[in-house]
């Protein structure tokens, strides 16, 4: 899963290796916080968890952050992640019964 990350966010060297791992870590975890489920890397929970590790990994540093402002220009952030990703991680959720 660390190399398909690694071609995602177009990382060539093992330089980052053990950053991109523990983003990784936080990411299943915090899938399987989310779902109830125990993240299995044969099914297409490898892709939602690759994807929250993109949008983790492009995140450090603006921890915090709504926007920010550079030199005239200004950028807002959303709040967790996108809507569709949103949309196919709860597809795992299991339902509790009270």
């Amino acid at each position: 899963m660390l190399e398909l990350l690694k071609i995602y966010l177009n990382v060539s060297d093992n330089a980052q290796d053990s950053l991109l791992t523990a983003i990784l870590g936080d990411a299943v975890a915090e899938f399987e916080d989310t779902t109830g489920q125990t993240f299995d890397e044969d099914t297409s929970m490898k892709n939602i968890v690759i994807q929250m590790a993109i949008i983790k990994y492009h995140r450090l540093g603006m921890e915090g952050d709504s926007s920010a402002s550079f030199s005239g220009s200004s950028e807002t952030y959303i709040n967790g992640y996108p809507k569709e990703l949103n949309r196919r991680i709860m597809k795992y959720k299991k339902v509790r019964v009270a």
